[in-house]
């Protein structure tokens, strides 16, 4: 539970701070994805594969996770003007 609550925590971090910047911060965007997928194999990481609705709810929130960050990354990326790198 640990695991879960404490990467919740830091992905929730992340996220607020990616809504407080107005430019794109691919550090910010690759670690929500290593996050995400993180949430993904931490049943097998973790020993709790046999706890069926643990398994699927974590698989089921690190897609999201990655999903959204990919989502994100492209759009404020597609939102920088013309030869800005937004680093």
């Amino acid at each position: 539970m640990f695991n879960g609550v404490s990467v919740g925590a830091l992905i929730a971090v992340l996220a607020g701070l990616r809504l407080a910047s107005s430019r794109h911060s691919a550090g910010v965007s690759g670690l929500s994805l290593l996050l995400g997928f993180w949430t993904v194999v931490s049943p097998w990481a973790g020993g709790y594969v046999a706890n069926k609705p643990a398994l699927a709810n974590d698989i089921m929130v690190g897609v999201l996770v990655m999903a959204l960050t990919i989502w994100s990354a492209r759009d404020a990326e597609a939102k920088q003007p013309p030869g800005n790198t937004g680093h």
